[in-house]
């Protein structure tokens, strides 16, 4: 596995997976992850709404892109309260 760390448009990224942060109690998609969400159909604010991804500490929710992607799979990554971090 070769994993490489960047600060770049999402959407431009050509990989298996790409992993993005968020934190607890954001109740809708913000910066790079705002981007990934309208690219998806806004599928990652409807699990942040379903309580699927609530950016938990250690949390890990993987959602294929299903092409709608350079990448093929966000990795979504909680990172607990802002206040914490």
């Amino acid at each position: 596995m070769k994993i490489i760390v960047k600060n770049v448009d999402a959407l431009s990224i050509e990989a298996e997976a790409i992993v993005v942060p968020i934190f607890q109690g954001i109740k809708k998609p913000e910066l790079a992850l705002a981007k990934i969400d309208v690219a998806m159909g806004k599928k990652i604010s409807e699990l942040i709404k379903d309580k699927v991804i609530s950016g938990k500490k250690s949390e890990v929710v993987a959602i294929y892109s299903l092409g709608k992607l350079k990448a093929d799979v966000v990795v979504v990554a909680g990172l607990g309260k802002k206040a914490d971090f």
